[in-house]
């Protein structure tokens, strides 16, 4: 069975990108990881790991392809950018 593969992106993935992929551990549905934007990024985000996607949660707007459209060359229809996550 397919799982569906999300990507939660926060700064430094450390908080908020991390815990947010371990709610869909060893979910029959969903297949989760995280990274982060920012150069000291535990796990930083790049075009394989976006491309491998097919839902992306940003924590904030900043974190979108608004504001590094070279890495975020992807369907944009897939990019969840709603500031709730903040």
């Amino acid at each position: 069975m397919y799982r569906e593969q999300l990507l939660f992106v926060c700064s430094r993935n450390q908080w908020r990108s991390p815990t947010a992929a371990v709610l869909f551990k060893d979910n029959d549905l969903y297949a989760a990881r995280s990274a982060g934007t920012s150069d000291s990024a535990r796990i930083k985000i790049t075009a394989g790991l976006i491309n491998r996607a097919d839902r992306i949660f940003v924590m904030e707007k900043r974190h979108s392809c608004d504001n590094s459209p070279q890495l975020w060359r992807t369907d944009r229809r897939k990019i969840d950018c709603r500031s709730q996550y903040q």
